[in-house]
């Protein structure tokens, strides 16, 4: 924010200068940020691949597939959505790299204390091509952390005794911070959060980007309603 309105101390200035000398040197040769005006998949593939096989890059993320909800929206929309996320995940495969891409929830998920892959909806179709899917939304922190009230989470903190069990020790989150709730619902290597009813609740920094304090949670099923919105 100080960097944006250009209110900076000498103290900032300083700092500043080391974070940029620390980025170039350690950083900068490793990180490449592309930015494109409109959602092209065939560019995009093109400039993954000249930056895997010129410069070595071992991750790529693309951010984000464009949604339209119009309602006057044609199918082949969504199976060409379907067939770029193929396209994508056949890269990641043949170079052995790490791919991560991400997209909008639908709009009419906004109201729903459990995600799934419906919240994609005519997009689900991507869930079968990816290894992970991981989808997050923010907390409403007066009704999903209040015991009293039909939506509360029940936050914890996975806890082993002596003899080898976990048990759920309770955790209080802090209402007053940023919070958002992160559903595994697809996971090749182990179970999902349809399979433990658990999903896992971290603090967020949004002026930093950045997560903490990652607890555990039993989201409910149901559906806000206006008043828990």
């Amino acid at each position: 924010n100080k960097l944006i309105a250009g209110a900076l101390t000498d103290e900032d200035k300083q700092m500043v200068a080391k974070a940029r000398k620390c980025f170039r040197e350690q950083y900068g040769k490793a990180i490449k940020v592309v930015t494109l005006a409109d959602a092209d998949a065939r560019l995009t593939c093109q400039i993954i691949k000249k930056a895997i096989q010129r410069e070595g890059m071992t991750v790529f993320c693309v951010d984000t597939f464009k949604l339209s909800f119009d309602n006057n929206s044609k199918d082949n929309f969504w199976l060409s959505l379907v067939a770029d996320t193929r396209t994508l995940a056949e890269i990641a495969l043949r170079y052995n790299v790490i791919g991560l891409m991400t997209i909008q929830l639908a709009i009419n998920s906004q109201n729903r204390a459990w995600l799934d892959a419906d919240c994609l909806s005519n997009s689900k179709a991507v869930k079968e091509v990816l290894s992970n899917l991981v989808l997050f939304r923010k907390v409403v922190p007066e009704v999903e952390f209040d015991p009293s009230s039909p939506y509360y989470i029940k936050p914890f903190r996975s806890k082993q005794r002596e003899d080898g069990t976990w048990y759920e020790e309770p955790y209080t989150p802090d209402p007053s911070k940023t919070w958002r709730i992160f559903f595994i619902n697809k996971a090749r290597r182990g179970p999902d959060s349809n399979d433990t009813q658990t999903a896992y609740l971290s603090r967020f920094d949004p002026e930093h980007a950045s997560f903490y304090e990652t607890a555990k949670c039993h989201p409910s099923h149901k559906i806000f309603n206006s008043e828990g919105r």
